[in-house]
């Protein structure tokens, strides 16, 4: 698109969309209106139009300005030049064991029932298996047991446990208030993580309420008995993530007051406290060996700390948005970093080893094989991680994919959506 209509584009979503319907607008095209660079609804809107162009979007863009504004006359993007292989191969229907009526609204869901890849990439077989609805929210965090027989599902007012062989719903965290030791506790699965070994244990976002102070923190719960056994709290903002140190001796959380705590688990007393961040903590990540903390932020940076110390060991070169989420590779060499966009990052020397087209999500496989990260109107991109070749697009959700992870075993894929479902893909050879 040239610089005339890119300009004309520029005063046509400035007359006809305030910012609450841009912030719409982007969540439309898995963009956070709100990290987009610039102080105002004018600059905001520039880098949004010169993001869709660097990521080949602004097709996309424009058709749904002129389906929201169908009044007016929209600039048309330049039409792609590179042509279509002649030897494309023809479409390949998904097999699948869900119903695709959806219970909550009763109404038939018009899910793609088919992918195509260009005859040059090898096929990776991902089979839809089954599909969670009647959640209460937007799907926050997914995440697997030990065993890879049980998937937790996350909403801010709920967690609910499924089990992976049969589909069955197999119990809800509820929500509720609840008193442990002498407090009054709040909970909220926008952050969970299961425990590495103990296939019953699993952490939540806590929050403690009293009339003079509140505090965001954790909460260990027994599955089998469904209750809270220990609560670890002190963090003065929302936490935003959490995960078990792989010896399941530790829980690190991550949250919005810039700060990282690491707990011991067998007590829930805090080990110490990591400071360095200049904005909201959003994700982080042990080593496969326990070694190393990888932690992202709202102020675009990646830091990676001594577990056990504490100390900062290195901080990543700035990134152009804020850092949403990110994990180890399995050999502990690089760091896959999603920000608006996924890198590959190497731990040594901070230098990008690879990068690949996705926003804010990133998983990689426990062989270290597949990265999958979240795409354009809740798809799913799954690459080869050593080639960087894209093998296979899920059309994952009806709205944006807002969590994805890989169960232990590498058998299967967990998304959760913003369309209040999750959906379990199993990963076959």
């Amino acid at each position: 698109m040239d610089e005339t209509k890119k300009t004309e584009l520029h005063q046509l979503l400035d007359r006809y969309y305030n910012d609450d319907e841009l912030r719409t607008l982007c969540l439309y095209l898995s963009i956070d209106y709100d990290n987009l660079p610039g102080q105002t609804k004018n600059a905001r809107m520039r880098e949004l139009i010169l993001w869709c162009e660097r990521h080949g979007r602004l097709p996309k863009l424009v058709e749904r300005c002129a389906k929201d504004r169908p009044h007016a006359t929209w600039p048309k993007p330049d039409p792609p030049t590179a042509a279509k292989p002649a030897d494309q191969p023809a479409l390949t229907a998904f097999s699948s064991r869900f119903n695709l009526t959806d219970p909550l609204f009763g109404n038939t869901l018009d899910w793609p029932t088919s992918l195509t890849l260009p005859a040059s990439r090898p096929v990776l077989n991902l089979t839809p298996v089954y599909r969670f609805t009647g959640l209460a929210a937007s799907v926050s965090c997914v995440g697997f047991a030990a065993n890879g027989r049980r998937l937790a599902t996350g909403t801010r007012d709920s967690v609910d446990i499924w089990d992976v062989t049969t589909g069955d719903h197999i119990q809800t965290l509820k929500s509720e208030s609840f008193y442990y030791a002498g407090s009054v506790y709040y909970y909220s699965g926008n952050a969970l993580a299961f425990h590495p070994k103990w296939t019953n244990v699993i952490a939540t976002r806590g929050r403690f309420s009293s009339k003079a102070y509140k505090e965001d923190g954790a909460l260990l719960w027994n599955l089998d008995s469904g209750k809270v056994y220990e609560a670890m709290e002190s963090h003065r903002d929302t936490v935003n993530a959490m995960a078990f140190s792989p010896d399941g001796q530790r829980l690190a959380t991550a949250s919005d007051d810039g700060t990282v705590k690491l707990w011991y688990v067998s007590s829930g007393s805090q080990d110490r406290e990591l400071y360095g961040h200049r904005g909201s903590t959003n994700c982080l990540a042990f080593s496969a060996d326990g070694a190393l903390l990888v932690t992202g932020s709202d102020d675009k940076t990646v830091k990676i700390w001594s577990a056990y110390s504490g100390t900062e060991k290195k901080s990543l070169a700035k990134f152009e948005y804020s850092v949403r989420s990110l994990c180890f590779a399995p050999d502990g060499k690089t760091v896959a970093v999603a920000a608006l966009g996924v890198k590959l990052i190497d731990v040594e020397d901070g230098r990008e080893r690879q990068s690949f087209d996705g926003s804010w999500l990133v998983a990689i496989s426990p062989d270290g094989q597949l990265l999958a990260t979240d795409g354009d109107n809740g798809q799913v991109y799954l690459y080869d991680l050593a080639s960087g070749k894209l093998l296979q697009t899920l059309q994952a959700h009806q709205e944006g994919v807002r969590s994805l992870a890989f169960s232990p075993d590498g058998k299967w894929l967990a998304t959760g959506g913003a369309d209040r479902t999750a959906r379990l893909w199993e990963i076959k050879p």
